[in-house]
């Protein structure tokens, strides 16, 4: 039997997608296996690195030694498996800095050489990532990290490698890793963040970490009040919170704004629902003395709130069995808790008549919903269930009958 399917299926507001749209040229890197020539190269680039150094000692104040040396430690970083590259980027980096302090002013000719290492570096991550993405196969994602990683090791403060990196280490399951990575490149970063930090509220979200995921969703709304992807991503997070309140209040906003995208209504009257249920709880668990009658209202209220969304909607959009369901279970939902007040409370005669008068009519806008199910679908026994249910609720004998004779319950 289908108790509180009102409850249960929730329709699925909007996804929010923890991808990345890729930009970014992907320049082809010659894969070099280990020779020979490839051995005599690197003993040749160590030769020219000891050159160097020494007319550093000799001229420390040419820029052009410094320039050499960078160029060569690029040289060597790509002569080297992908997974080794780090040290030598490290290296290429410090030197960098320490050439600029030696010299006193920026060297734009060594930065250059920082960028296309590091363009070469996130770039070739990128195209692996995206054609083994394409392919559906992960046997390559240590060696997508490890670009990403050397790329980070070249411009530290890059934020975009720090969050192709947590895209890939979501990709493929660490869940904590991609949120400590997405966490490290928002405390080196002094500039705006936005995508970042939606990221990061999304993994929060998605780790159980709820308030965390809603202080940065809330922050975000303030400073963005029109978008609508942290709009849902802030409605997600009230709901899985259990704040039906607040995500009612976005929702109907989305409502007004957009009345032609029939999920937020739908999610709307979901949400409504909740507090529908709650606040009926809420009354039914205390004790009636005669003063309840302002609560008894606003449940009411709420109750034919979600009935002019559900009728609303009949019209408007197309009804499948998900959607038929959904009202369904609401209503004859509804016609419980309404009895269960009448029963709870000493009412006077004019507060039991309008009690009964609510009830009733959720009984008939349960009725026609529930046979459609069955309609659509005979087979199922909590339809034929439940319709038997509404029919003897109703009154309905000789058709509750009917149901009994065909399925021995």
């Amino acid at each position: 039997m289908i108790n509180l399917t009102a409850r249960t299926a929730v329709p699925v507001l909007i996804g929010i997608a923890f991808g990345i749209f890729f930009t970014l040229s992907c320049s082809t890197v010659e894969q070099t296996e280990s020779s020979t020539e490839e051995l005599t190269t690197t003993d040749r680039l160590e030769m020219q690195l000891n050159e160097i150094n020494q007319r550093i000692q000799q001229e420390p104040e040419n820029s052009r030694h410094y320039q050499e040396k960078s160029e060569v430690l690029y040289s060597i970083a790509k002569n080297q498996p992908v997974q080794q590259r780090q040290p030598v980027y490290q290296n290429l980096r410090d030197h960098s800095n320490s050439a600029e302090n030696q010299l006193g002013k920026y060297q734009p000719e060594l930065d250059e050489i920082l960028k296309k290492a590091w363009s070469d570096e996130q770039s070739k991550g990128v195209q692996i990532l995206q054609q083994h993405r394409d392919d559906g196969t992960n046997e390559h994602y240590p060696e997508i990290l490890a670009h990403f990683n050397n790329a980070i090791t070249i411009i530290p403060d890059s934020l975009v490698t720090y969050s192709l990196k947590a895209t890939t280490l979501y990709e493929n399951g660490y869940l904590n890793e991609a949120t400590e990575t997405l966490e490290t490149a928002i405390n080196i970063s002094d500039s705006s963040k936005p995508e970042l930090l939606e990221k990061l509220a999304y993994l929060y979200l998605e780790s159980g970490k709820i308030e965390n995921s809603i202080a940065i969703y809330e922050d975000l709304a303030i400073d963005k009040p029109n978008d609508q992807h942290i709009k849902h991503g802030l409605i997600n997070a009230y709901i899985i919170q259990e704040n039906h309140e607040d995500a009612a209040v976005i929702l109907n906003e989305l409502s007004e704004s957009y009345p032609s995208r029939y999920i937020y209504q739908e999610a709307l009257a979901n949400q409504k629902y909740f507090i529908f249920e709650n606040k009926a709880g809420e009354l039914l668990r205390s004790d009636y003395n005669g003063s309840q009658e302002d609560s008894i209202n606003e449940i009411g209220a709420l109750a034919d709130d979600i009935h002019t969304i559900y009728d609303s909607l009949r019209t408007k959009m197309p009804v499948n069995e998900e959607n038929t369901l959904r009202m369904a279970a609401f209503y004859k939902q509804a016609h419980s808790i309404f009895s269960e007040i009448l029963q709870w409370g000493d009412f006077e005669d004019e507060e039991a008549s309008e009690i009964v008068e609510r009830k009733e009519q959720f009984a008939d806008f349960a009725l026609p919903l529930w046979e459609r199910l069955v309609e659509l679908n005979p087979d199922n026994l909590e339809y034929l269930h439940n319709l038997y249910e509404v029919y003897t609720l109703l009154g309905m004998d000789d058709d509750a009958e009917a149901i009994e004779r065909s399925i021995n319950f």
